[in-house]
């Protein structure tokens, strides 16, 4: 932080909403597209990952954080996902907390992850 930087490091990067799910291991993503937009908090990721459809966004903890050249962070960029990663627990621990309920998030000019919850659900990509 002394370099003033925020607790994110976008790797795939806009705007994204959906419902919140927590996924513990990767092999809990869903294998088929899930009906409804998804914002998953991932616990643990290899990096060689597909994004299933519908997926909005996968927000991660730093120690599981992705290369930006792997399989997923290209499969996110061109899939149009946010793929970030945050250092600070507390705010992975708030957005856990929202398990279920629809957020929209944004991604600032200095990489700052910010949202809000919603009464819209996002609309399929």
């Amino acid at each position: 932080r002394l370099s003033g930087l925020g607790p994110w490091e976008v790797v795939a990067s806009g705007s994204a909403g959906g419902a919140v799910g927590v996924v513990q291991p990767v092999a809990q993503l869903p294998s088929e597209a899930p009906k409804e937009a998804q914002v998953l908090l991932v616990e643990t990721m290899t990096g060689w990952e597909d994004i299933p459809a519908n997926i909005h966004a996968i927000l991660l903890p730093a120690g599981q954080a992705v290369d930006t050249l792997s399989h997923v962070a290209i499969r996110a960029r061109n899939q149009e996902v946010l793929l970030a990663s945050c250092d600070e627990d507390q705010q992975l621990q708030q957005l856990r907390q929202m398990k279920g309920q629809n957020l929209r998030l944004q991604v600032s000019a200095t990489g700052e992850v910010t949202w809000q919850a919603t009464s819209e659900k996002s609309k399929l990509k």
